[in-house]
């Protein structure tokens, strides 16, 4: 099972989306949030993308991922192809495996500086 949230494909100006908590179906390792960059250019427009995991149904967000992207691309993630963030649950040193916890949750914040037209995901895989 997957857990895809989307970030509707709009213009974003100045202005900051939230990425509303959700519950992790047991058995997930990692989330990835995409966010597509065709037709980004201005090298004025960032993004800082905020992932946070509660280990504790939402009571507290102890977890957190941040990135912030702008152009000009990276030559290793040239202009159109997509901005990706990662983030992976804890694993149980032992066995390597993801720690099952049905109590986790996710939620997010994309924060956008200058006007930009734009759309994502956040999947739990």
């Amino acid at each position: 099972m997957v857990l895809t949230l989307t970030i509707p494909t709009r213009v974003y100006t100045n202005e900051t989306i939230t990425i509303a908590p959700a519950s992790v179906p047991v058995g997930l390792s990692q989330v990835l949030l995409t966010v597509e960059t065709a037709g980004w250019s201005d090298p004025s427009v960032t993004l800082t993308i905020l992932l946070e995991v509660s280990e504790d149904s939402g009571v507290t967000w102890p977890k957190a991922c941040t990135a912030v992207a702008h152009p000009p691309w990276n030559p290793k993630n040239p202009a159109n192809s997509p901005i990706t963030v990662m983030m992976r649950f804890p694993v149980d040193v032992m066995t390597g495996l993801t720690i099952v916890n049905p109590s986790r949750m996710i939620r997010g914040s994309a924060v956008f500086v200058g006007s930009v037209s734009t759309g994502g995901s956040v999947q739990a895989i």
